[in-house]
């Protein structure tokens, strides 16, 4: 059993002192999931160290977080199906500022 450890890279920090415990998992898996909704704070990278019984990892990989804000505004529908409980016609918004990181939009009836 070897678990490696997650855990983010303060912002201005030259050392590893400043790192919030996040997770663990076995050899065999190679990801943890980060809860959606979960504070970044001030940390800026996130680190996973291989561990064993006798040693952590010197040097830990890391990787910069990127979160970013992509809204899209001034939603819009233009109903075109007359018929009563039914609907047709085009929804339209205005992209996001930065669509940099967006892949593709989703739409919802609710």
């Amino acid at each position: 059993f070897i678990p490696f450890t997650l855990a983010p890279f303060a912002k201005g920090s030259e050392s590893y002192f400043d790192l919030l415990y996040y997770g663990n998992t076995t050899v065999g898996l190679d990801n943890l999931t980060i809860s959606a909704d979960t504070s970044k704070s001030n940390y800026t990278h996130l680190l996973v160290y291989a561990t064993s019984s006798f040693v952590e990892q010197t040097t830990p990989g890391m990787v910069a977080l990127h979160d970013q804000l992509a809204s899209i505004s001034d939603i819009g529908f233009v109903g075109e199906d007359l018929n009563l409980d039914d609907i047709g016609g085009v929804v339209s918004w205005n992209p996001p500022v930065n669509v940099s990181r967006v892949e593709h939009y989703i739409v919802y009836m609710s």
